[in-house]
């Protein structure tokens, strides 16, 4: 079950880089994020394999529980879900996301009250 006040993470990996953390609040809305190299993206991947509005991210509510819909953007660079690709799919808690030589895992944990959008390096 995912309530709609669920945190959302996900751990942006590069190669060759230090792994960053976005989570986002679920807060009870539907929102949309896109994943890309490119400026006006809320999930940035630096890297030219990544292209600059690559996936999309629909959290979205069916019937009481809210999932998390990934969206390959069609920029001729595809997007994989656990080593497959895909179009659009479901995402699940652990999933990898891989864009280019950039993966993402999706979590789901407990709500974190007031959290908003927090983005922080791991050290």
């Amino acid at each position: 079950m995912n309530p709609p006040s669920m945190r959302i993470t996900f751990e942006v990996v590069l190669e060759g880089s230090e792994p960053s953390i976005l989570a986002f609040d679920g807060g009870g809305r539907e929102f949309t994020l896109i994943a890309g190299r490119g400026a006006r993206v809320d999930i940035q991947v630096n890297d030219l394999s990544v292209a600059e509005r690559h996936a999309q991210f629909t959290w979205m509510r069916i019937g009481s529980e809210f999932h998390m819909l990934v969206e390959d953007l069609h920029s001729g660079l595809d997007t994989f879900v656990n080593g497959h690709v895909v179009d659009s799919t479901f995402l699940e808690n652990g999933d990898k996301i891989t864009l280019g030589n950039a993966w993402l895992v999706f979590r789901l944990t407990a709500p974190d009250p007031g959290l908003g959008m927090v983005v922080a390096r791991r050290g």
